[in-house]
């Protein structure tokens, strides 16, 4: 009796593990063939099988929170950006809080400060100030407050998230060698322009003359005069432009709108009701936005604003103080058309310095993602 015995296949002729013998030879096949099985792994919610796990309780994958939802923006723009549109990144209430904070405390540390020299003066000069006249203490003792308001520019300016450079600049710190440039052009431009006049009429109408308090308050406010001039420029030609330029997305109504805001309060503040005096004023804030603007920085404004006020100061003590600081109807005239060119023809020529330094316009110079809290 013999047994059937497989017919044995060359490998050569073996067929694809995956395909079904044929079935030609007429052989009677012992079963259907079927392809191999594999086994596929059996997935199960996280956890099932374990103890007091409840496998009755319907799986859902779990859920996740959106990419960005827990990374922090940071406070500076995400591309190159002008001056008065850097706190665009920072909630819209911020900036308003800062400025007004600013405001606040520009009020209070003025009103202190001068109530304080008010207070100590003598029975004369006080029956002086009540008649409204500017004696030589209050001279000092209110370019001493406007002078104390600049270190809490950089200590309020920490509300937006930006550190306090970027306040200064775009590029987040105070460009020294620019802004000695800009002073040295100022000072040029400036002093000309005082100085062709006294040629040909000499100094006969400033009304130079020594005074009792001439010498030292001559000291005090070259001393103070640089702190109190940049005071008044990172009050409102950092804040208040930057507040105002935040809540516009094109760059030049940014630049124009907040330039517009910040030279009617600087126009207001000096509390004239001659309007030659407001037109200059208005002026010289405009002129000194342009810079801003323009370089990317405070340094030039700064720079113009403290030659002008170095000028003026270191002559006042020479002068008579009740004229001098008259800005009542009728106090000037068209004359002040003259100085305005002069400060023209400053900013004119402090751009074409700062373009030929490359003095950069638009920051940050790195873009980041990562909070500048410093």
């Amino acid at each position: 009796m013999t047994q059937d015995r497989p017919e044995l296949i060359p490998p050569s002729e073996a067929a694809d593990p995956g395909s079904a013998p044929e079935t030609g030879s007429g052989e009677a096949q012992r079963g259907q063939w079927a392809p191999p099985s594999i086994p596929v792994p059996q997935h199960r919610a996280p956890g099932a099988g374990t103890p007091g796990w409840d496998q009755s309780a319907p799986w859902a994958p779990p859920t996740y929170p959106p990419p960005d939802a827990n990374i922090r923006r940071s406070p500076l723009p995400g591309e190159p950006t002008s001056y008065p549109q850097f706190w665009r990144p920072a909630t819209r209430g911020l900036p308003i809080a800062a400025s007004l904070l600013m405001g606040a405390i520009f009020l209070v540390v003025t009103t202190v400060v001068v109530a304080v020299a008010i207070l100590a003066s003598g029975t004369d000069d006080l029956t002086a100030i009540v008649a409204g006249e500017f004696t030589p203490g209050v001279v000092l003792a209110n370019s001493v407050a406007i002078a104390l308001v600049l270190p809490f520019s950089f200590l309020v300016a920490r509300i937006t998230g930006q550190r306090p450079g970027y306040l200064s600049s775009v590029v987040g710190r105070f460009r020294w060698g620019f802004f000695w440039k800009c002073v040295a052009v100022a000072a040029a431009v400036l002093l000309v322009y005082m100085g062709v006049p006294i040629l040909f009429t000499g100094v006969g109408d400033l009304g130079l003359a020594v005074r009792d308090y001439s010498w030292w308050l001559l000291i005090g406010l070259l001393l103070v005069t640089p702190f109190q001039a940049a005071a008044e420029e990172y009050l409102l030609r950092g804040f208040v432009y930057r507040t105002v330029g935040s809540w516009f997305a094109a760059p030049m109504v940014a630049a124009v709108v907040g330039g517009l805001v910040n030279s009617l309060i600087f126009a207001a503040i000096h509390l004239s009701t001659d309007p030659w005096l407001n037109l200059t004023y208005f002026s010289i804030g405009a002129i000194a936005s342009y810079l801003v603007w323009r370089t990317g920085g405070l340094e030039a404004a700064v720079a113009l604003h403290i030659v002008n006020n170095m000028i003026g100061m270191g002559l006042l003590p020479f002068q008579d103080l009740a004229t001098q600081f008259d800005r009542s109807a009728g106090a000037a005239g068209a004359e002040v058309l003259l100085q305005l060119l002069a400060f023209a023809v400053s900013a004119w020529l402090i751009v074409l310095v700062a373009k030929r330094s490359r003095v950069a316009r638009l920051g940050p110079e790195r873009p980041t993602v990562n909070p500048e809290m410093v």
